[in-house]
């Protein structure tokens, strides 16, 4: 009964902070039937985000939250990571460079694109598999051994940690040989 009170108060102190502002009708898509129509209209035609080039079960209508003019019609999983990623970059990064977001995802589209492979290894990234086998079944790890690296142990007669480093030693010989 409290819950059903407080949505109903909060109902009230929104309709509450009504104000008369003036607006060209023409330059705003005004709720949210105006919405789904624009949308609608401004779907891709090959019926793939152009964002993550999938073919999504629903389009969303993106629109910039700083200047509010509708960017596009994207799907939902690209939706809200352009959202996070604006957030983050928000959070961490923009007070620290006068790059545009734009610019520092091109930049580090850059970076991910180099070719790092000759560089050493970092141990953090054995650190973290092992995290992850430790978290398997016996019989995950066995066919992770078998299917990665063609090694067959029975696990009825090992520990799982005996197969996590079992696969953790064929995992860093295979990365060492690389």
């Amino acid at each position: 009964m409290a819950y059903k009170r407080k949505v109903k108060q909060a109902d009230k102190r929104r309709q509450s902070v009504r104000f008369n502002i003036e607006f060209d009708r023409s330059k705003w898509l005004r709720n949210s039937e105006e919405i789904k129509e624009y949308r609608e209209e401004h779907e891709p035609e090959n019926g793939l985000c152009p964002i993550l080039e999938i073919k999504p079960k629903t389009f969303v209508l993106d629109h910039d939250h700083a200047f509010f003019n509708v960017r596009g019609v994207i799907s939902q999983q690209a939706n809200s990571w352009e959202g996070a990623v604006n957030k983050y970059f928000s959070k961490y990064c923009s007070s620290y460079t006068s790059l545009s977001i734009s610019d520092c995802l091109r930049n580090l589209a850059d970076y991910y694109e180099q070719d790092y492979f000759e560089n050493l290894l970092h141990y953090k990234g054995i650190e973290d598999l092992k995290k992850h086998l430790l978290r398997c079944k016996k019989e995950t790890i066995t066919q992770k051994l078998k299917d990665d690296f063609g090694v067959q142990i029975s696990e009825e007669s090992a520990l799982q940690r005996d197969l996590v480093e079992a696969y953790l030693q064929h995992y860093i010989k295979m990365k060492e040989n690389e």
